[in-house]
């Protein structure tokens, strides 16, 4: 009888230890339902009886947009017997109404030294998503709790000086579908849009959003103004809808440096650079004692005073001569380098001074103008400095031969 004992314990024993170790793999939704755009948690927890590496595949998410996951690890006891375990949790927002089926999730358990590995499959779930209650005119679609940090600095800007704006969203709502957000400038500023950043990070079991957004905004008249963001509607679960105001920041645009009120006055170039500016002494700006008790003195002013409008005459003509030479070389040296966009703006306005021509007079010359001063002020504006340089190069090339032409 112990001998027979003894034989059925021999052939049991491998069989025993060749036996597939327990796996098991369960996946939920954190709830039952949802509104669209809400978010939830996917859950698939891996339970294994050893410590082992552990790969998710995760199913694809049909009618929901997918945001951040975290891995982690534990144990847990089921009917007795204790597992280790390991979990991956996803944030999902869902966009379809209806119920929303979520396919088997497979994971694959490693093989260790003293047990083989497998593949299991968790069970299909699904949830059902329910349509919002009537919602406001101007709801943005964000659902969850949602805060603001609105920033402009620096407060107080000279006219064409620019202010950088920036607004801070953040909160467990679906942020990274919130629709395009405009800043309210006053009439006469330029607005320009600078690259946005978006994070997710959990805090504790929930998933935060983060999303940043920029703008450049250039005050174009003098006086006090105002910045603002239209208010943001939200829902959330426990009080429905909300709405998110976000205050005004109050600026004082200072006039330029010769008491201009626009951007206009400031790029205009002022006549009087662009005649010649006579010397207009009368017989009235001579004491009446120089003339009456030394006339020779008259005659020495006289003579210094043609001496001097010819020597103005000489230098304009030589600057006049040099105009085109000197515009170029400013603005080659800009191309090569990639430099300074204020340059290419100096050259194009000393050539017109030069030749003492209005450059009002030559439409395109002022087309050009602007998109270097747009350039200024954009993001990577910088970029455009060696285009903007040779197109300039070409267009005073061209009203030179135009001008020797006339």
């Amino acid at each position: 009888m112990k001998r027979l004992l003894a034989l059925v314990l021999f052939i049991v024993a491998p069989v025993a230890a060749q036996s597939e170790p327990p796996f098991r793999v369960d996946a939920s939704f954190d709830v039952v339902w949802a509104y669209p755009g809400q978010a939830v948690s996917y859950t698939v927890t891996a339970y294994s009886d050893t410590e082992r590496e552990v790969g998710f595949n995760l199913p694809t998410f049909e009618g929901f947009w997918q945001a951040g996951g975290r891995g982690f690890s534990g144990s847990a006891t089921i009917e007795g017997k204790q597992y280790n375990t390991s979990i991956y949790q996803v944030t999902l927002y869902p966009h379809s109404i209806g119920r929303l089926e979520v396919p088997a999730a497979r994971v694959d358990f490693a093989e260790t030294v003293f047990s083989e590995g497998a593949s299991r499959l968790s069970a299909s779930t699904s949830i059902d998503v329910l349509e919002l209650p009537a919602a406001p005119a101007d709801f943005s679609g964000l659902v969850g709790a949602v805060g603001a940090q609105f920033s402009a600095e620096p407060a107080v800007v000279s006219i064409g000086e620019p202010i950088q704006v920036t607004l801070r969203l953040q909160g467990a709502a679906n942020l990274a579908q919130l629709p395009p957000v405009d800043v309210q400038v006053p009439d006469g500023w330029r607005l320009y849009h600078e690259p946005q950043t978006a994070e997710s990070v959990f805090d504790g079991n929930a998933l935060t959003q983060t999303r940043v957004i920029r703008w450049r905004a250039v005050a174009d008249r003098a006086g006090r103004a105002s910045l603002g963001v239209l208010p943001i509607t939200f829902f959330t679960l426990a009080n429905g809808y909300q709405t998110l105001e976000i205050p005004l920041i109050d600026f004082e645009v200072l006039p330029g440096a010769n008491g201009e009120l626009s951007r206009e006055e400031i790029t205009r170039v002022a006549p009087s650079l662009l005649q010649t500016a006579g010397s207009q002494l009368g017989a009235g700006s001579v004491p009446g004692l120089v003339w009456g008790v030394a006339p020779i003195l008259a005659v020495a002013v006289f003579a210094g005073r043609e001496a001097s409008r010819r020597w103005q005459q000489f230098q304009a003509a030589a600057r006049k001569r040099n105009a085109l030479r000197r515009a170029t070389s400013r603005l080659r040296m800009v191309a090569r380098s990639n430099g300074d966009l204020a340059d290419i703006e100096t050259a194009i306005l000393n050539y017109f001074s030069d030749h003492k021509w209005d450059r009002r007079a030559f439409t395109e010359a002022g087309e050009l103008l602007g998109l270097v001063e747009d350039a200024r002020y954009a993001p990577n504006g910088a970029l455009q400095a060696e285009s903007l340089a040779k197109r300039a190069a070409e267009l005073l090339r061209r009203i030179e031969s135009a001008g020797r032409n006339a």
